[in-house]
């Protein structure tokens, strides 16, 4: 019994990565420039599990008040460095397999079948963008309680535009900074129920609508993710999550050369096309130090032990968290 390894049905390199890179493309400008730069999807290689950026901390009291009738010694303040950390998420392709006789029954040229599963794996990808850049950056907001506003306890606990206004005061003087909102759908529809308009574009299941007097003038990123939800005991929705993040809140490199190979198994009944593939991309959250294991998985992410706040500021950091029904 032999495998055969020569393939006369393989996949297509340069139509699997067209087809994959029109997906991905399309959507970066969804992330950069249609969420204001809140959320950003950038191409940069990045070596080794972790990104680390070392900076100087702010010193508090770096200006003070000065007696000049007092020869007494001063205060010295000291300077120190922090470092933020992003963490390297590893990502693979299938494998996926497929008697070669299916696709002759239904006469599908190979680099037709290429194309479509390189959109398929591009709009997977998409998705796992967006999934894991709500779950980390909801999990990382949701450790500084001075930047989260509930409004269960009120009367009416669905999104209203006076929340968001409650949610932006977090911030204070820097509330400018907040530049695009992240919803899943139902509240999204309960704010703008006959007020949607201008609908600019529908990319794995991430919609981005021009910023509307009901949510303050900021564009809105609509996905239905399911990290944007908060689950009761019954695994029934009991909450959303509203985001508003401030410029690069989110940053997504894609740190590393996607791969693709396929194959074809002989010695079955039926000769089987395989194919997989690998990739990877470097998660950040601003303000924030990834403090877990390399390579985490979605329950790592989502644990508030794996995020590390290291600026003085609330307000130096990715945004403010609002909770409604």
């Amino acid at each position: 019994m032999a495998t055969g390894t020569k393939s006369d049905f393989k996949i297509y390199h340069e139509e699997f990565f067209g087809g994959l890179n029109e997906v991905v493309q399309q959507n970066s400008g969804v992330f950069n420039a249609a969420s204001s730069n809140a959320m950003r999807l950038v191409p940069r290689m990045l070596k080794g599990d972790f990104e680390k950026e070392s900076f100087f901390k702010a010193v508090e009291t770096l200006v003070s008040h000065r007696d000049p009738t007092s020869t007494s010694d001063a205060t010295a303040q000291k300077l120190e460095q922090g470092e933020l950390v992003g963490v390297k998420l590893n990502r693979k392709i299938g494998p996926a397999e497929q008697t070669m006789d299916a696709f002759r029954k239904i006469q599908v040229d190979p680099r037709e079948f290429s194309f479509i599963l390189g959109q398929q794996a591009g709009e997977e990808a998409l998705r796992d963008y967006v999934n894991t850049g709500a779950l980390a950056v909801t999990t990382a907001l949701g450790t500084q309680s001075s930047l989260v506003t509930s409004v269960l306890t009120e009367s009416d606990t669905n999104l209203r535009a006076e929340y968001l206004i409650r949610s932006m005061a977090k911030m204070g003087d820097r509330s400018q900074r907040v530049r695009a909102w992240v919803m899943h759908s139902k509240p999204w529809f309960d704010l703008m129920e006959g007020q949607v308009s201008g609908g600019a574009t529908n990319i794995a299941d991430v919609v981005i609508y021009g910023g509307a007097p009901g949510t303050l003038g900021r564009p809105v990123i609509v996905t239905d993710s399911p990290y944007l939800i908060n689950l009761d005991s019954d695994g029934d929705a009991e909450s959303y999550n509203v985001l508003g993040l401030t410029d690069s809140a989110v940053v997504l490199n894609q740190s590393e050369d996607e791969s693709i190979l396929s194959d074809t198994v002989l010695g079955k009944e039926n000769i089987i096309m395989q194919y997989q593939g690998e990739y990877a991309y470097n998660l950040r959250i601003k303000g924030f130090a990834y403090d877990g294991s390399a390579n985490p998985n979605d329950a790592t992410l989502g644990t508030s032990a794996s995020w590390n706040y290291l600026m003085h500021d609330v307000k130096m950091g990715p945004g403010v968290l609002l909770i409604v029904e």
